[in-house]
């Protein structure tokens, strides 16, 4: 698969939408994984949410700079499998300019994509 190097070892789950809703579905994720006991990966465009309390947080830029997000999501992504998280959720960027760039590559990283407020949708959907 083209850009296979971006998916990091653990299932990544992408939360697409409107800013409020995907900080909201990520953090209500996040603590349903956590009290499975699951180790949570968050993958952040600093400013959605502050996920400290429910996982590890790898910030890779800022979502109103989607630039400073394209240049860190490769190393963001790496990091995740020091970690060694057994998941990963990642904030979803607006589909515009760069950022379309971003959501091509995390889409392609993705186990499964969740619209915020939707049920979840299986890679390729």
């Amino acid at each position: 698969m083209k850009y296979v190097h971006y998916a990091p070892r653990a299932p990544l789950f992408l939360v697409e939408g409107e800013p409020g809703a995907v900080a909201a579905r990520l953090m209500e994720l996040a603590l349903e994984q956590k009290a499975q006991g699951k180790r949570v990966g968050i993958l952040s465009c600093s400013g959605l949410g502050d996920y400290a309390a429910v996982g590890q947080v790898v910030e890779a830029g800022h979502r109103e700079n989607p630039v400073t997000v394209a240049a860190g999501l490769y190393a963001a992504l790496r990091r995740f499998n020091e970690l060694d998280v057994d998941l990963i959720l990642a904030e979803g960027l607006e589909d515009s300019g760069v950022g379309l760039a971003v959501m091509n590559r995390l889409r392609k990283a993705a186990a499964v994509r969740i619209v915020a407020g939707n049920q979840p949708k299986a890679r390729g959907e």
